[in-house]
């Protein structure tokens, strides 16, 4: 019979966290556990159908902070009609997650892992009171990264780091598809500066414009592609075409087949304010694509000598300039870094052995 892990923690918009955990729920443990996944978004359209293509089940509860009455009522009740999941898996950005398991804070029986993917947020007030709970209630502590780590749980100790895996063989560098893609849109003799995540504030696609702005006084071929959806969609079009630049940038929804769109970019760009361990780090790492990222995201992203950080306090036209430069020298041949990447531990399934090996931990203690 399988045991039964309950994960919490899906966004309302497809990103970094929803990748790893179906990364994680389609390797090899698939065989040995069944899933359900407690939401309190109205999770995305992408993420409903990967639920529905494992089998499993989902549920969906009252944000605690929009109606907290609401929220103690439906989570209880979630619980008592629920009571068959050995494991609870909280993917978490901050502390406050932790009350989605409220209910079962003292019943020892059901065990929480607690899994960090972020280094920064707020309220960092609800944070520092929620973190103490977190230490209490978690029987394992887990983060993406050493930066994740401390802002979850105030320190590094008995905390498992486990870095975002990714299917390293499925973002190798494939030539193929860059000309395809090249074609399609036009893209044949330019240079494409991309960046693929959510528009939200903290990936900082607003000072990714204005460096991109300073690109195109260096590089008259200079395009940028943006891939992703999110709330700041028109106010990133909108600066965009204030600037003058509005022609140049290309815009697609979130895709499946990201790794062809990797292929088809000459450098990218990563100027988020803060991150805890970025799969679309590694992704493209893996693609042999140099990446220009803010120095808020974790030094142990650099797996290769692709990888460039910059400072944040660095104006655009900074960036522009590294980015030029860099670009302009002679890297490996792209095609062999996915497996630099694999070497270095960074595959789906090494950190799904690692994850199942907490599973078969909390499962035998029951």
């Amino acid at each position: 019979m399988k045991r039964k892990i309950l994960f919490i923690g899906l966004g309302k918009e497809f990103g970094g966290v929803e990748q790893f955990v179906f990364n994680l729920c389609n390797s090899r443990i698939r065989e040995k556990y069944e899933f359900g996944f407690l939401s309190y978004y109205s999770i995305s359209e992408k993420a409903q159908v990967k639920i529905e293509n494992l089998g499993a089940r989902k549920w969906k509860v009252c944000r605690y902070s929009r109606n907290p009455i609401r929220f103690w009522r439906e989570i209880h009740r979630f619980y008592q009609e629920n009571r068959e999941y050995d494991v609870i898996y909280c993917n978490a950005s901050h502390a406050s997650m932790i009350l989605y398991t409220l209910p079962v804070w003292w019943n020892r029986r059901k065990k929480v892992i607690f899994h960090s993917h972020a280094s920064d947020g707020a309220p960092k007030w609800l944070q520092f009171i929620m973190q103490k709970i977190v230490n209490w209630r978690s029987d394992i502590r887990v983060a993406c990264s050493i930066p994740a780590s401390k802002w979850m749980y105030g320190n590094t100790v008995g905390v498992e780091i486990i870095h975002n895996g990714i299917n390293t063989e499925r973002f190798r560098f494939n030539r193929n598809s860059r000309n395809i893609l090249r074609k399609q849109f036009g893209l044949e003799s330019k240079f494409v500066v991309g960046h693929v995540g959510r528009f939200v504030p903290v990936k900082n696609h607003l000072f990714l414009i204005d460096i991109f702005k300073e690109i195109c006084k260096l590089k008259e071929d200079a395009v940028l592609v943006l891939v992703g959806e999110g709330e700041l969609q028109e106010q990133i079009i909108g600066t965009a075409k204030s600037l003058g630049i509005g022609g140049r940038v290309l815009i697609f929804p979130f895709q499946e087949e990201v790794q062809n769109y990797y292929s088809m970019m000459d450098v990218f760009v990563l100027p988020s304010k803060a991150e805890g361990f970025p799969l679309v780090g590694i992704e493209v790492q893996a693609n042999g694509l140099p990446v220009f990222c803010s120095d808020t995201v974790p030094e142990e992203l650099k797996k290769t000598d692709l990888m460039h950080f910059i400072s944040l306090r660095n104006g655009p036209k900074q960036w522009a300039e590294e980015i030029i430069s860099v670009s302009d020298l002679e890297t490996g041949i792209r095609e062999e870094y996915c497996d630099l990447i694999f070497r270095a531990g960074l595959d789906i399934e090494q950190a799904a052995d690692r994850v199942d090996s907490l599973f078969k931990l909390m499962t035998s203690k029951q």
